[in-house]
């Protein structure tokens, strides 16, 4: 088995690959740098090596790891995406994931391709984006998936956002919510009296797009609030 380097790299991200016959779907990408540190990584092991090629492919080994990185001539896996901060890597964080997930600034968690932006724009402007970049808003139609959703963004953007748009409006009919993927379940996890139809900031606007709060709840906002979004591929 060896890694090589795909000739892909850019201002946000380079990946290599495995290459066996084994793992021809894993591909090796490097952590967009808007993803924190994590306050208690979960190490799956430490193992002295000298390349970077060399750790990914001991990453592919392990099952549960799911990134990889060089410190000091150590190879060191972690079933997080990302290190603490008092433990730097000396060379780029690279995370396993799969040829489905790779858009730059996507990333593989639990079984989903997903994206947060740190771009602050309106509903119908977060759609728009994560069109443009092969996706769509995040669909959270399933409580398993709305669950990781809320894990994701607790780990990595905790106080980071106080919300982040999802693909969900009653824009069509008023107080009938639907997801912008019309085979998603009809499953909503809204927040005690929400949806109430109302701008916090502004209760003469209507709210009619959905957002999700760090704890995995939705809300319902003004659509054309300005804030962060999650895609999804």
């Amino acid at each position: 088995m060896h890694v090589k380097f795909i000739d892909l790299c850019d201002v946000y991200f380079c990946i290599f690959s495995i290459h066996e016959e084994a793992f021809e779907s894993l591909i090796f990408k490097t952590l967009p740098s808007d993803i924190p540190s994590t306050e208690s990584p979960d190490y799956v092991f430490q193992h002295a090596s000298s390349s970077m090629e060399e750790c990914a492919v001991l990453c592919t080994k392990y099952s549960s790891c799911n990134s990889a990185y060089l410190h000091q001539s150590t190879c060191i896996g972690l079933s997080s995406l990302s290190p603490d901060s008092s433990h730097p890597a000396t060379v780029g964080i690279y995370t396993k994931q799969t040829e489905a997930c790779q858009g730059s600034k996507f990333l593989e968690y639990k079984d989903m391709c997903i994206m947060v932006s740190e771009l602050a724009l309106s509903w119908y402007e977060a759609k728009q984006y994560c069109e443009d970049v092969g996706g769509h808003l995040i669909v959270l139609d399933s409580e398993k998936k709305n669950n990781s959703t809320r894990e994701f963004i607790k780990t990595y953007y905790k106080g980071s956002f106080n919300g982040f748009y999802v693909g969900a409006s009653d824009l069509a009919i008023e107080g009938k919510w639907e997801w912008i993927i019309p085979s998603a379940a009809n499953y909503f996890n809204f927040y005690g009296n929400q949806p109430n139809n109302v701008h916090i900031k502004n209760p003469t606007f209507p709210a009619d797009c959905a957002a999700v709060h760090t704890d995995g709840t939705l809300f319902d906002d003004y659509c054309g609030q300005k804030q962060a979004f999650i895609c999804e591929i």
